[in-house]
């Protein structure tokens, strides 16, 4: 558990600064790496409570540059003082860094007018580095931003998700476990409805979140202009505020300032904007809070909410100081066979058991079974780098051939096998970086791709990007792919046999029998390597295939669908009469069939309606089934058929049933149902 008021992520950006401090001689470190490194953490700190992550960014990156420079330099300065001191240069392991630096150069500036001169073998091997590290930077950065990263919250490992055996939690449910618990220190909780913006403007449907007290509180939510909701705003009969997101305010009003205090109509009601919320907050996706518009209060006290049938709240909590998850899962356990006792009809089972509060970290409940996929995704793409690798070992082994005259020249003039093989790597992580950089503006389209295709079930999408972390990992990534493929034809030509070469010439030279090997080895893990990723692509696009032909149960031909928010213009009967009109004209439209409306659509997210205790089908231990209102030719609209019996008439239009749904309710007006084939 971490202590409580110290700054997120101070010791990991200290431990790192110290790693960065190795660029240093070891007798600077030793006198001046304790104090440099106190400093860091002081300026770390200023700037993350000052100016948030945008200043600690540029503190890191002005941070590494400076190590990276006065580093060398005080290396640079020590070498130098060695030297005046009567070290004379040796043999080239003992040579001065600077001398080093000198060579490096040198071995850069040949490889470049040599990799000059073959245009046609220096895009080809760019290229082809280029997809390899391009694709796994992409996926990397998916991985980064979905598995490695933190949750973008005050000490998430204490944020935990709250359930009813995985389902949303009633209002009566949500008060028992907040007033009933000693192992949270707070609560909140939050429900997702959509409301129209109507009165400025075009009308507009806006993604809504009701939420308790404590809900920004506990996630750490920043201000950007206005204020946060105060524990008034949550009263009965207190005035109706808002607070928008900033992609709302900046969509719909342009980053209008006076839009605080304004009065705006949300769902039929004056709502006051009383606040922006700060562009760096993400609601989360743990509670089913993807792109919310704006915030309001939620009235517990409704009469419309206190029935436990009505299962609708995500919520969030956090634990106490120094209580482990596991504490908190036993108090809850013991909480719900005391609620089994006092509710019998929500928490009993047939069998007699009685169902659980489940208690999962906000991680868990936000990342998923994602990882194991991800990773799957990040091995394939490794494999493709590697096949990468070994096509273009293959190419400098067949350069080799072709430069063997060269390499036997330098070696008779004097050049070292370790000198000879240092200039051929040099050409080979050269090319690795220039195709880590074309790479990397791969790995920008690939991402921008990611995000626009958004596939299903990757949670904090939104939060994938190209930031530092994946610019260094790309281009450690095309460092260490150039040393691999470089290496083995490397070492190979530095081996080469002067006298022979000379003697033959480099045209009548061919590939020995060991070159030969290598091709073939190389060959080999290549074909290895495609049959692999071509069996998992394979099995990849015959799941697709048989997602595409699984049998929804209505036919989506020609059908539209639209959505309509009454809000409190129209109460009780108003709304079915308007539903009614609305449908018949809608019906009596040219090219229409047939009309129908519910309360959701199906495949829609979010939850629904309510269950039924009562009607669980007998000598089974399933949750009751939802009940879920159509008129009556809903069916008929969404092409769906009815396998047995009928469908619904309008002799059964007004016959609804009472959200207690209790046995005299249920025995005292039947209810005419369509069941589904499960």
């Amino acid at each position: 558990m971490r202590t409580r008021g110290t700054v997120k992520g101070a010791g990991v950006a200290e431990r790192f600064y110290r790693i960065l401090l190795l660029a240093y001689p070891p007798e600077f470190r030793r006198e001046h790496g304790r104090d440099a490194a106190e400093v860091f953490r002081d300026l770390y700190r200023e700037a993350y409570t000052g100016a948030g992550l945008r200043a600690v960014s540029l503190l890191l990156l002005r941070s590494i540059c400076q190590v990276i420079v006065f580093g060398t330099e005080e290396r640079l300065r020590t070498a130098f003082r060695r030297n005046a001191s009567g070290r004379k240069a040796g043999r080239d392991r003992n040579k001065s860094l600077g001398e080093k630096m000198e060579r490096l150069l040198q071995d850069l500036r040949y490889a470049i007018r040599t990799l000059r001169k073959r245009p046609g073998f220096t895009l080809t091997t760019i290229l082809i580095v280029a997809l390899g590290v391009g694709a796994t930077t992409t996926i990397f950065s998916v991985v980064d931003a979905v598995l490695l990263r933190e949750l973008p919250y005050p000490e998430p490992g204490e944020l935990v998700l709250v359930t009813r055996e995985r389902s949303p939690a009633s209002v009566p449910d949500y008060i028992d476990w907040r007033d009933r618990t000693t192992s949270f220190e707070s609560w909140a909780a939050t429900w997702d409805v959509s409301r129209d913006l109507t009165g400025e403007g075009e009308p507009e449907r806006l993604k809504t979140a009701l939420i308790t007290r404590n809900f920004f509180s506990i996630l750490g939510a920043g201000l950007y202009r206005g204020r946060l909701l105060t524990p008034n705003d949550f009263d009965a009969g207190a005035e109706a505020v808002a607070l928008l997101s900033h992609d709302m305010w900046q969509r719909r009003w342009g980053g209008d300032p006076s839009v605080i205090g304004r009065t705006v109509t949300l769902g039929g009601e004056p709502v006051v904007v009383v606040g922006v919320l700060s562009p760096d907050f993400r609601p989360p996706e743990a509670l089913q809070l993807e792109g919310m518009d704006i915030y309001v209060p939620l009235d517990l006290t409704h009469p419309d909410y206190q029935t436990r049938e009505l299962w609708m709240l995500a919520v969030v909590a956090r634990l106490a100081p120094g209580v482990p998850v596991e504490a908190a899962r036993a108090e809850t356990d013991a909480l719900a066979s005391a609620l089994a006792d006092e509710y019998p009809d929500s928490y009993v089972r047939r069998d007699g058991t009685f169902r659980t509060i489940e208690v999962e970290t906000f991680e868990v409940a936000t990342v998923g079974d994602i990882g194991p996929t991800l990773y799957m995704f990040l091995g394939a793409v490794g494999l493709m780098l590697l096949i990468a690798c070994a096509n273009v070992a293959n190419l400098f082994l067949a350069r080799g051939t072709d430069r063997e005259h060269e390499v036997a020249l330098r070696s008779a003039l004097g050049a070292g096998r370790g000198r000879i093989l240092s200039q051929l790597l040099t050409e080979s992580v050269a090319l690795a970086v220039a195709g880590g950089a074309v790479g990397v503006a791969i790995a920008y389209w690939g991402v921008e791709a990611f995000r626009i295709l958004n596939p299903g079930g990757i949670p904090r999408l939104a939060e994938v990007s190209v930031d530092l972390r994946v610019l260094a990992f790309a281009f450690v990534l095309a460092a260490i792919t150039g040393v691999v493929f470089g290496i083995i034809p490397a070492a190979n030509s530095a081996k080469v046999d002067a006298q022979t070469a000379l003697r033959e010439g480099s045209a009548q030279t061919t590939a020995g029998r060991k070159r030969s090997k290598l091709r073939s080895g190389l060959v080999i893990a290549e074909v290895s390597l495609a049959l692999v990723l071509l069996v998992g692509a394979g099995l990849l696009f015959n799941s697709f295939m048989r997602l595409t032909q699984v049998e929804t149960g209505f036919d989506p031909e020609e059908l539209i669908t639209m959505r309509l928010d009454l809000g409190s213009a129209y109460e009780g009967d108003e709304i079915t009469r308007f539903t009614e009109a609305f449908l018949e004209q809608i019906g009596a439209t040219p090219g229409v069939r047939a009309a129908g409306a519910s309360w959701r659509l199906p495949f829609d997210r979010g939850r629904c309606c309510w269950r039924s205790s009562t009607w669980q089908p007998a000598g089974t231990d399933t949750l009751g089934p939802f009940l879920h209102p159509v008129t009556p030719e809903y069916f008929r609209a969404l092409g769906a058929p009815i396998i047995e019996g009928t469908g619904f008439t309008t002799l059964d239009e007004g016959v609804v049933p009472d959200r207690d749904l209790s046995e005299k309710s249920a025995a005292s007006q039947p209810i005419p149902v369509i069941i589904n084939r499960a």
